[in-house]
Parts: C-alpha cells; structure tokens; sequence
C-alpha cells in the first residue's frame, strides 16, 4: 500500500536579526504561546497539532509492517539487561544510599538501610510507583538532607523539562505541602538542611 506523508504548509516569515535578513517557511510551527504550551500541552495551536497528529499517523502506517521486528529487538535488548540491578551503596552518616531496580520495573527504588549492619531497607520513593498510569514521568534528582531527616526529588510528569521540586519527610513518610514549582530541578541542600534552588524558576 502507497502511503503519502503529510506535507507542512509552507508561509514565508521574514525575520530580521543582527543586520541580516532570513526567511522561515516554517516558524508557523512554533506556537508564539510557547512557553505555556510547554506547562499544558492542551494549548498547543489547533492548526500545528493537526499537522503533528498528521505526522504520527503516518508513522504508525509507515512502521506497522516492522511491529514484529520491533518486538523481538526490543525482547533481545531487554534480555542482555540484568533487571534486578542495584547502585553500589554510597555511605553517609548513619546510613548506605543506594538505587535498586526490580524486575519488570522501568524505573528504580530510592532507598537506604543502616551502614555498616543488617538492618531493614527504608524506601526513600519508588519511582515505578509513582510513574504506574503516567505517559511519562522522570526524576531527574534525588538528594538527602545533611541531617538525613528529608529526602528531595525532582519530577518532570509530560517531558518539557519544567520540573517539581518534592520534599518527603522521611520519619513520617509524607510528602510536605508546598511543592517548588516550575523550576529547572536543580537543587540543593545547605548544611543546614535547608533546600534552594540551583536556578531561578522557569
């Protein structure tokens, strides 16, 4: 069967910078209301999420044939992975820090356990937890406090590189109200225990 890929529309811009002059047949596909569209993807401009849409239904027809090939490759690399893997353990105070990943699991545990003797494994978050239901979800840190009293991750939930900025209290197991929002996801503990952001927020 022939497929035909959509074609974009072609809409000349002139764009002067620095003394020099450009055409861009294409800046009609950059939405102006960027920035918010990349907080809430709902408000991407009708007429370029047609042309998206567009461009992933062609995919979808134009791979369809290689979705068995495209199982077992993805099974064979799966299978040179050792699923049930784990960090090795990095010692501070009291306590070992390490990441686990459990098998069938696409995301790792966050976890400790007492340095230096057998004790239970405390779970800091489980990342495939929080994930389970989610199109996407990454944390792109995750850090303890000096005092190892509050464990603080950063969650990107749809892609745009926008993080939250968490804070888990690790005696109550809670995750304090007042997320930091809008942010870079870099972070850091003072000595303190208190937390700032790397960066301003986005």
């Amino acid at each position: 069967m022939s497929l035909t890929p959509p074609i974009a529309r072609r809409d000349p811009k002139r764009i002067e910078q620095l003394g020099r002059v450009r055409v861009d047949d294409y800046a009609w596909m950059k939405d102006d209301n960027w920035q918010e569209v990349m907080r809430d993807p709902s408000l991407l401009r009708a007429d370029i999420r047609e042309h998206l849409d567009a461009e992933n239904a062609y995919r979808e027809q134009a791979m369809a044939p290689t979705a068995a090939l495209q199982e077992r490759l993805y099974q064979e690399m799966r299978g040179r992975v050792k699923e049930d893997d784990s960090t090795v353990p990095a010692a501070d105070g009291p306590w070992e820090y390490y990441r686990r990943f459990e098998t069938g699991a696409q995301h790792p545990i966050h976890a400790r356990r007492p340095r230096g003797a057998e004790g239970p494994e405390q779970i800091l978050i489980n990342v495939d937890e929080q994930a389970r239901g989610k199109t996407f979800y990454k944390v792109l840190a995750g850090e303890h406090s000096p005092d190892h009293a509050y464990y603080a991750y950063a969650v990107d939930e749809q892609g745009s590189e926008i993080y939250t900025v968490f804070v888990k209290d690790l005696a109550s197991g809670e995750t304090l109200a007042s997320p930091i929002t809008n942010c870079t996801g870099d972070f850091s503990w003072s000595p303190d225990s208190a937390l700032y952001l790397l960066d301003l927020p986005r």
